[in-house]
């Protein structure tokens, strides 16, 4: 499982190496870029982007579920039934962090919508130019 892993960073790596070396090539080649190219660079741009964001969603979901996996540790480390944790009273502080954590999550939900919609407009338009050449 651990080479699985391992080989989907390294191929991830590979991939953003690859977007970097012709990033960097049409930066200093910008005679040569064609409006088709332009959407494409637009395009990586924004999946980059994008993946930024769904790290976010992930180290979201570990802050929002670590609470949770700690106080459920203590519980069996305590031997107590896990019933007991829906007895126990929320905080205003706990209630805070949970808004705030649902804030967050909210706008990274529209900052990727937006990313999403407009990459699909970037996709038309990538279409639209390819069926005319």
């Amino acid at each position: 499982m651990s080479t699985l892993n391992s080989n989907a960073i390294s191929n991830a790596n590979y991939f953003d190496q690859i977007t970097q070396l012709l990033d960097q090539f049409y930066i200093t080649h910008p005679i040569k870029i064609t409006p088709l190219e332009q959407l494409r660079l637009k395009r990586n741009q924004l999946i980059r982007e994008m993946n930024c964001i769904v790290s976010k969603f992930f180290e979201l979901e570990q802050e929002c579920f670590s609470l949770a996996a700690a106080l459920r540790k203590e519980a069996d480390l305590l031997n107590l039934s896990i019933d007991i944790l829906d007895e126990i009273s929320t905080t205003h502080e706990q209630i805070g962090v949970l808004t705030n954590l649902v804030e967050k999550d909210i706008d990274l939900s529209e900052a990727y919508l937006a990313y999403e919609q407009e990459l699909i407009e970037l996709d038309l338009e990538i279409l639209s130019l390819e069926t005319q050449s």
